[in-house]
């Protein structure tokens, strides 16, 4: 086996796509190996930088995860949720999943 088809396969394998796969399925479906998420996180949400306030100085701006405020950890992140009402500042992984099911869960038990 070539070094360029052994890498290939373990690119596959931490991707999780079989050896059939095309790129062009690759390009229209974006993450096939993520199927179990929920639609709605994947479809309506995403996460976008937190843009420096007027006179911020410094390359980035970051403010407190609201996730892991909750669980006590202090992590500072400097991404929000684009399209939730509050705005949240949440961490990429695994925050931003949490955050989202958390809200599911919430909307489901209001119905």
């Amino acid at each position: 086996m070539k070094f360029l088809s052994y890498r290939e396969d373990v690119i596959r394998k931490m991707i999780q796509i079989s050896a059939t796969t095309k790129g062009e399925f690759l390009v229209c479906h974006p993450n096939p190996g993520l199927e179990q998420r929920e639609s709605f996180i994947s479809d309506s949400h995403y996460l976008e930088y937190i843009p420096k306030p007027p006179g911020w100085k410094r390359n980035a701006y970051s403010l407190k995860c609201i996730v892991c405020k909750k669980e006590n950890r202090k992590h500072v992140s400097q991404f929000r949720c684009k399209h939730c009402p509050s705005l949240p500042t949440l961490c990429p992984v695994p925050c931003f999943e949490v955050w989202h099911k958390t809200m599911l869960n919430e909307l489901d038990e209001n119905d």
